[in-house]
């Protein structure tokens, strides 16, 4: 089971977003993300906000993937999610 309410809450994870775009707006994401765990992130165009911080130009599907890819055994949230899915 996971910790967090949704797959997306890990994607948009502060550590992954860095990962992808050192250069990100820290107090920006903090204004649209104030509970990473729990928060509803499919509510309006919050996730197509986080995208722009990162000054993706792709379509949100294909932004996901490009985060997905930096979840390596190397972050929390890899560990994290190993945890929960395989204690």
């Amino acid at each position: 089971m996971l910790q967090r309410r949704e797959l997306e809450n890990y994607l948009f994870d502060i550590e992954i977003m860095k990962l992808y775009f050192d250069q990100i707006d820290g107090q920006a994401y903090d204004s649209l993300v104030q509970d990473i765990s729990t928060q509803d992130l499919k509510i309006g165009r919050l996730r197509q906000k986080l995208m722009h911080l990162t000054n993706f130009r792709g379509g949100l599907e294909q932004f996901m993937q490009e985060l997905a890819g930096h979840i390596t055994k190397d972050t929390q949230i890899y560990r994290e999610l190993k945890a929960c899915n395989f204690g």
